[in-house]
């Protein structure tokens, strides 16, 4: 090969390089923020030692007394390649982690609006944008600039981009609304878990009330409770339908709070008044209802005594119109569970006592012991 043909190839190498170069300094990745281990790390850094082989290369290339001029040129042909596979290496991480951040942005957008919908939040508006956007994808495998380092420089600068834009746009959620939420979705969730427990518990407690044919019970505390642990939650649905603002929705949170811990707080004192009057209640009509069941058994034992059969009746129809006493004085309303069993122990003791047979001009006694213990 004559000395110009040399002087040319060597002038050729010399111009592929420094465009190379070029193009590689037209990069735009910024590693500083992330982690040393980071696989974008990793890759940018073997790109970049194959970067400053490339510069070790170039002053041989420039040296005519240093090697073959077809060396060189394989040499220079070599190094392009290995500078567009390790850019096309640092653009695929670059991809990958914007996937990455786009799915955690996705899952923290959900998790938020889980809450409210926050649509007048320009945070949520971004997270809705970058997770809406189409991310820009190489086609490496048919496009026939792929070869070269500048596209796969251009793609990677894209991809950096959207990764500079689903970073921000993840770190502008997390600031202006996952943070300001910080605590109060915690504490919420465990308040109202304790309360719904403690309605939940209350609710089995007055599955255990009698039914007492004629004298409906209600336990009004704990109706309440569960009324207040309704509109608690319909405050919380409302919230979930209409929280349009951070500040709207803390507001209405910080108001549920308390409300929830005082159900559960409350709650606690009204699960032991109703666990207590419940046992005198059960107490009082297990005495009253057994003693009925008394009196019906020897009246029908004792059927063809008709003195004995009247008397009987009378004594049952004492419990009865005491029932009616008590709806009456509570003006056709539910007995209150508190007074219930005292209510019941009163008709008990009203009740239980001996029985009075009218027997023309003498009174015949039935013991309540004899009708206790007739077989």
């Amino acid at each position: 090969m004559g000395m110009g043909n040399l002087a040319k190839m060597a002038q050729q190498m010399q111009a592929d390089m420094a465009r190379a170069q070029q193009e590689l300094e037209a990069l735009r990745v910024e590693t500083g923020q992330l982690p040393p281990d980071a696989r974008i790390v990793v890759r940018w850094n073997e790109l970049v030692e194959v970067w400053q082989r490339g510069s070790r290369l170039s002053e041989q290339v420039q040296r005519r007394d240093l090697g073959k001029v077809a060396d060189k040129a394989v040499a220079v042909e070599v190094w392009a390649r290995q500078c567009q596979n390790a850019v096309a290496a640092l653009h695929a991480e670059v991809e990958a982690e914007v996937i990455r951040v786009r799915n955690q942005l996705r899952a923290s957008l959900e998790a938020v609006q889980a809450v409210a919908p926050f649509d007048l939040e320009n945070a949520v508006r971004g997270a809705q944008v970058q997770i809406a956007a189409s991310p820009v994808k190489a086609d490496g495998g048919r496009n026939p600039a792929a070869h070269r380092i500048a596209y796969w420089v251009e793609q990677t600068n894209l991809a950096w981009q959207e990764l500079d834009d689903a970073s921000d746009a993840l770190a502008e959620l997390e600031a202006q609304v996952v943070d300001r939420l910080a605590g109060r979705l915690e504490r919420i969730e465990a308040a109202r878990q304790q309360a719904g427990e403690r309605i939940e518990e209350l609710d089995k407690l007055r599955q255990h009330i009698p039914d007492i044919a004629g004298l409906p019970i209600a336990c009004g505390e704990a109706d309440q409770l569960e009324q207040d642990y309704q509109q608690a939650e319909a405050g919380l649905a409302d919230v979930a339908r209409s929280g349009r603002t951070v500040k709207t929705v803390v507001q209405r949170l910080d108001s549920l709070i308390p409300r929830y811990e005082y159900i559960t707080s409350h709650g606690a004192t009204v699960t032991s008044d109703v666990e207590n009057d419940l046992l005198r209640l059960q107490d009082a009509w297990s005495r009253l209802n057994t003693w009925s069941k008394q009196l019906k058994r020897y009246r029908d034992q004792h059927r063809r005594d008709a003195a004995l059969f009247e008397a009987l009746n009378e004594r049952l129809a004492e419990v009865g119109r005491r029932f009616d006493d008590i709806n009456r004085r509570n003006k056709g309303r539910p007995l209150p569970l508190n007074y219930a069993g005292q209510e019941l122990d009163s008709a008990y003791r009203g009740a239980y006592r001996d029985v009075e047979i009218e027997r023309g001009d003498r009174l015949e006694m039935i013991s309540t012991r004899t009708i206790e213990t007739m077989d």
